[in-house]
């Protein structure tokens, strides 16, 4: 276990899995079912709620996580992936919320994801991006930061990228 300089807060985070891109759980989601019959979208979060315990294993606040203690959202904004927001109920801090990206169907042939991982876990391990808590066969856990999206206008203003 290890403790997280970059909260406030102590925190204990999974060392196993946190900034290690090439340890990958060899578990995916199936992003049809999510998009499916409520059943079946039902299922695939009891699925990634298994995902969520065994990558953040060691983590009091996620370790024995049920589906009666979170709320799952979509994010929107994602261009290429799926985005969701697991938010614990009881959830009083940054810690008690994360981001369940699946990565895009047929990404594979523009986005290197080994590179994005690799580059990512780099950012969080220096403590410039938000937490990288694990990847698994077709996503990655990270934690959240509280924003939007930028609109297409705002995305072409000069003094955003000084």
């Amino acid at each position: 276990m290890m403790v997280d300089p970059s909260n406030s807060q102590t925190a204990l985070v999974s060392t196993t899995y946190r900034n290690k891109p090439l340890h990958i759980l060899p578990q995916s989601v199936n992003i049809d079912k999510l998009l499916a019959s409520e059943v079946e979208k039902e299922e695939e979060y009891l699925k990634i709620l298994s995902i969520v315990r065994q990558i953040l294993f060691d983590d009091d606040r996620w370790s024995n996580i049920q589906r009666e203690d979170v709320n799952i959202t979509d994010l929107l904004g994602g261009v290429t992936n799926q985005l969701l927001l697991i938010e614990r109920k009881d959830g009083t801090s940054q810690l008690d919320k994360l981001v369940f990206k699946l990565f895009g169907q047929a990404t594979i042939d523009f986005i290197d994801r080994m590179t994005e991982n690799l580059i990512f876990s780099r950012l969080s391990s220096m403590e410039f991006s938000p937490i990288f808590y694990g990847v698994f066969e077709n996503g990655r856990i990270e934690g959240y930061l509280p924003g939007r999206t930028l609109t297409l206008d705002e995305v072409t203003l000069s003094w955003l990228y000084r």
